[in-house]
């Protein structure tokens, strides 16, 4: 596949951007080659157009099908894996989000109960403890409530998101009037 320089330069920097949410650089670019061509391509073509090596897209094609933001399809007359990213940006957010917990919300969560539950169970506190126990009683409170948050969301169709969010755009709106 032949891409456009300007193609070319959205994929480089979209594979820059996405570092800040846990992939790497080539995974990047391998999800936006499929997300904006919309193509269903096996690992050699995706190789070949973004020039990176046979066995990086095989690691990177993994990590993204564990996030759930590409999949493998069956092509008819093809005995290649094909694979094609979720077009849907909605679902590919909630499928980032959704990483982003498990792999670092929730070990984060884990190890705060954990420092929480050392603090509280000894016998004499520094007064840094005890600053560092209310600091992290109103962390803990804030990752329930946003959690919980989540969770609702989570439980929601795309489309009752969507207009969640539309309502709640249009009711900012309102507040500035006021």
């Amino acid at each position: 596949m032949k891409l456009t320089a300007d193609l070319e330069n959205y994929i480089l920097t979209w594979g820059e951007l996405a570092t800040h949410w846990g992939l790497n650089r080539t995974e990047a670019q391998i999800h936006a080659l499929l997300f904006l061509t919309g193509a269903s391509l096996t690992m050699e073509e995706i190789s070949q157009t973004l020039d990176v090596a046979r066995s990086n897209v095989s690691t990177s094609l993994k990590e993204l099908l564990s996030w759930r933001i590409i999949k493998m399809v069956s092509v008819r007359g093809s005995r290649r894996k094909h694979y094609i990213a979720i077009l849907d940006v909605w679902e590919m957010f909630r499928s980032v989000v959704y990483e982003q917990r498990r792999r670092n919300i929730d070990p984060f969560i884990g190890l705060t109960r954990e420092i929480q539950a050392k603090i509280e169970q000894a016998k004499i506190r520094t007064p840094v403890e005890d600053h560092a126990l209310r600091q992290i009683g109103q962390l803990t409170e804030f990752l329930a409530t946003s959690m919980g948050w989540y969770a609702r969301l989570q439980a929601m169709p795309t489309a009752t998101i969507r207009q969640y969010m539309k309502v709640g755009s249009k009711m900012l709106g309102l507040r500035k009037l006021l």
